[in-house]
């Protein structure tokens, strides 16, 4: 990781987050987590029934069931449409994912400068 962690995580937080709906964010965390965090590579290779069984956990009291496969292919597919994650090739060990900072994105980038204090 070439940014410090705390920048990035400001990042996601300011510049990310408010780009992407609640499922899209947690699935985001999830794939940033096993990338970045506990791999220091921009990559991880898993299931997508996997994602699904963690990422979509809803509590008991919660009136939400647990998100469907095909819900959670869409949420990987607008992930990929707002340039979040690329979905790479799919291997018997998971599909593999590549993760993008906020500053690869272009639609956080064009926050970032947009709320940005004007110069003097």
């Amino acid at each position: 990781m070439d940014q410090d962690f705390v920048t990035i995580f400001k990042d996601i937080v300011d510049y990310l987050f408010p780009l992407l709906r609640p499922y899209e964010q947690t699935v985001y965390n999830y794939l940033f987590r096993f990338s970045y965090v506990q791999n220091n590579t921009n990559q991880v290779r898993v299931g997508k029934r996997t994602i699904a069984a963690i990422c979509g956990q809803t509590p008991k009291t919660s009136r939400g069931g647990k998100i469907s496969y095909s819900q959670m292919t869409k949420v990987l597919t607008e992930l990929e449409k707002k340039g979040c994650i690329k979905i790479g090739n799919v291997s018997r060990d998971g599909t593999l994912y590549t993760i993008f900072l906020p500053m690869e994105i272009p639609s956080c980038v064009k926050l970032k400068e947009k709320k940005a204090p004007a110069s003097s």
